[in-house]
């Protein structure tokens, strides 16, 4: 069993015990997740998400973690339809706790899923908007680092290298405060690539090394073979033909050994064109037959047709004209083939990306309609609050008019006894008596006011109760 999925395991019997876990186990998915073996990483969660939604009490944040959670492994298995149908789930499911932050966190992976899908625009709204947040509360670190390395990647790949070079060296600061070696690994290199598109080469090469350097030390083989494939690119435009190939066969044996076929795809054609430039076609030949076996075995079109131009190129240089327009002929037809491929998963992808952002314009308004309810809810209650007061108080003034009045009629009783007895008519001395009734009367008021609040309010908290 991989270590990182024996660590989720344990955190998982941990919050069979203490629901507290859980959270942690949600904690080091993020962190670990993208290196994790697919069918291990599925499995582990679906049991998690399983029993938070069996947990009683049921924890409303924890629900909203578990459906990020699925739509978070969605993106790492490279389902990113369902990825973003599940994060639409997530976004209304935070909205209806108010975490904002939580929202963001979501923002963050339909950000990465759209800018997978080519949507830069729309990625880079997601990204941008999720980094305001994020970024002055602190709160979902793995987040924050996935946000900042994609929006550096973005402004990579769209020539924006000092956008990029921003984005980059804030995710290097934030990658060692949270110690994320592997994410810190993939933004070295990418600083690297940065530089190498600006030809500032001294720099390049620093940044490459450091990123290879690290993966060694972390064990990290994916982004090992990244950077290894990256310093072969470099040395192969530095023109140290020697140098580029020894990288690019460390990459591709690490490919190999891991079986990822897509990049071992890329590495033989990186191969294919330093052999060329070593003067040496038939090799180059060898190396894009093997490419072209696997590309085909595993219905990569893009690359397929590349390997077939980079033949009919080798074989028009050797005199072979009738292999040379085979593989041309080739090259079109399956370029053609993947134009129209493309072209329709653009329009499944818009229409895909046009729901999931209906869903987000409709949770929001449901979140206004609720925030109106309940603004009304409460005004309605100080209404009803202040018309129980006002009950109250012409309830007490009642009762107190009754209490003066039976406290003048003894009082009449009492002075008219207590003075015969003493056979005295003192009209001070009644005077003296019927003014401390009256302003007895205001305290009595506000004792019998108070007593019949404080009955209102243990009658409201049995009916809560109940």
């Amino acid at each position: 069993m991989h270590p990182k999925i024996e660590l989720l395991e344990n955190l998982f019997s941990e919050a069979k015990n203490d629901s507290a876990y859980i959270e942690k186990f949600f904690d080091e998915l993020w962190l670990e997740g993208a290196t994790l073996p697919t069918a291990e990483r599925r499995n582990v969660t679906e049991r998690a998400v399983e029993f938070v939604k069996n947990n009683v009490p049921l924890n409303p944040k924890n629900i909203a973690l578990s459906q990020l959670a699925f739509g978070f492994i969605s993106f790492h298995e490279g389902n990113y339809e369902k990825s973003l149908l599940e994060l639409a789930v997530a976004q209304k499911l935070f909205s209806e706790i108010r975490d904002e932050d939580g929202m963001k966190a979501v923002a963050v992976m339909e950000g990465v899923n759209y800018r997978t899908l080519g949507e830069l625009e729309l990625a880079l709204k997601s990204l941008l908007d999720a980094y305001q947040q994020l970024s002055k509360t602190g709160e979902y670190k793995t987040f924050m680092l996935f946000c900042t390395y994609n929006l550096a990647e973005i402004y990579s790949e769209t020539g924006q290298y000092d956008e990029a070079l921003r984005f980059h060296q804030l995710n290097i600061q934030l990658c060692r405060k949270a110690d994320n070696q592997h994410l810190l690994a993939r933004t070295l290199n990418g600083i690297g690539v940065v530089y190498q598109h600006q030809r500032n080469y001294a720099n390049a090469l620093d940044f490459l090394r450091q990123s290879l350097e690290l993966t060694e030390q972390i064990n990290n083989m994916p982004v090992k073979a990244r950077a290894l494939t990256d310093l072969g690119n470099y040395y192969f435009e530095m023109g140290d033909f020697v140098k580029a190939a020894d990288y690019q066969n460390q990459a591709l044996g690490i490919r190999q050994e891991m079986k990822i076929p897509n990049g071992a795809v890329t590495n033989l054609i990186h191969l294919a064109e330093i052999s060329l430039k070593q003067n040496n076609p038939d090799s180059s030949i060898l190396l894009l037959n093997d490419a072209l076996k696997i590309a085909e075995d595993i219905k990569v079109k893009a690359k397929v047709y590349q390997i077939h131009e980079l033949m009919s190129d080798i074989y028009q240089s050797k005199g072979d004209l009738l292999t040379s327009n085979f593989h041309f002929r080739a090259y079109h037809r399956i370029r053609e083939e993947v134009q129209h491929e493309d072209n329709e998963k653009k329009i499944k992808h818009l229409q895909l990306i046009f729901e999931a952002e209906q869903t987000k314009k409709e949770n929001i308004i449901i979140k206004r309609q609720k925030e109106e309810i309940e603004k009304k809810n409460i005004a309605l209650q100080e209404t009803i609050d202040e018309l129980t007061i006002a009950k109250i108080g012409r309830k007490a003034r009642a009762i107190t008019l009754i209490i003066a009045i039976v406290l003048f009629i003894i009082e009449d009783n009492i002075l008219y006894f207590a003075l015969h007895l003493v056979a005295t008519n003192n009209y001070f001395i009644s005077l003296v008596v019927k003014m401390v009734i009256i302003f007895s009367l205001s305290p009595i008021n506000k004792a019998v006011e108070t007593y019949l609040l404080k009955k209102v309010i243990k009658k409201k908290k049995r009916e809560v109760i109940l």
